[in-house]
């Protein structure tokens, strides 16, 4: 008999503390949402699109689509298709309104094979560096993003 009441003291703490945690502390903001409306161009030939945001996939959409219920803030996008074609970036959603966005998706390497696309950037000393002034030379580019 003792167990018993002891697993029915542990169950009512446990919903106690449960409706404790379930609301906000007073003072914090209410969340707020928006929606985004995504194109990927062209939308001829581009019949769905994958969407991840914020690093979570949201799956296939039929393109043009409209992702609702997202939080309100700047958000890291990654849209991209079967053919392996990625456009990344950041994307704001407004409060109670819909954002919209077109895509131009732009395929992926390998350049296995094939001539480098044209490519400068500014070193640290802020001089210009590019791939047409290596020519000939080997170039080993590595690419991140820092988030």
């Amino acid at each position: 008999m003792k167990k018993v009441i002891a697993c029915s003291a542990i169950a009512t703490a446990s919903l106690l503390l449960m409706q404790q945690c379930a609301s906000p502390p007073p003072g914090m903001p209410e969340v707020a949402y928006g929606s985004l409306r995504i194109t990927a161009m062209d939308t001829a030939s581009i019949r769905s699109i994958f969407v991840d945001l914020d690093d979570v996939k949201y799956g296939r959409h039929p393109n043009p689509c409209v992702l609702v219920n997202l939080i309100v803030g700047v958000h890291k996008l990654l849209v991209y298709d079967d053919s392996n074609a990625v456009l990344s970036g950041t994307v704001e959603v407004l409060r109670d309104r819909r954002t919209e966005i077109t895509v131009s998706l732009m395929a992926e390497g390998p350049y296995v094979g094939r001539i480098a696309p044209r490519f400068s950037v500014a070193n640290i000393d802020d001089q210009s560096l590019s791939l047409d002034a290596m020519k000939g030379k080997v170039v080993l580019l590595a690419f991140f993003e820092h988030t």
